[in-house]
């Protein structure tokens, strides 16, 4: 299940997204733009709630980094955003 969403985000124009796997929300399948992260997070309203994932655009760990200068779908980017990763 995916779920684009768009909060806290540097620049509200622009989002990301991530997939969720049974119990993480840990993979990006829509990469931040350059120059900034994707944060994967599991959302719960609720504990009895599965959650829905959500991908949040982010500024990146180190901004240096290949992975924040060119974001894509990999674990490196992922890292950038200080989310939860799986890969």
């Amino acid at each position: 299940m995916e779920v684009a969403r768009q909060h806290d985000s540097p620049d509200s124009s622009v989002f990301t997204r991530c997939a969720r796997s049974p119990s993480l929300c840990a993979q990006i399948t829509r990469p931040a733009p350059a120059n900034l992260a994707c944060r994967c997070d599991l959302v719960k309203v609720d504990v009895s709630e599965q959650g829905v994932c959500k991908g949040t655009v982010v500024l990146c760990k180190n901004p240096l980094s290949p992975a924040c200068l060119k974001p894509s779908e990999d674990l490196a980017s992922c890292e950038q955003g200080k989310g939860k990763c799986l890969y």
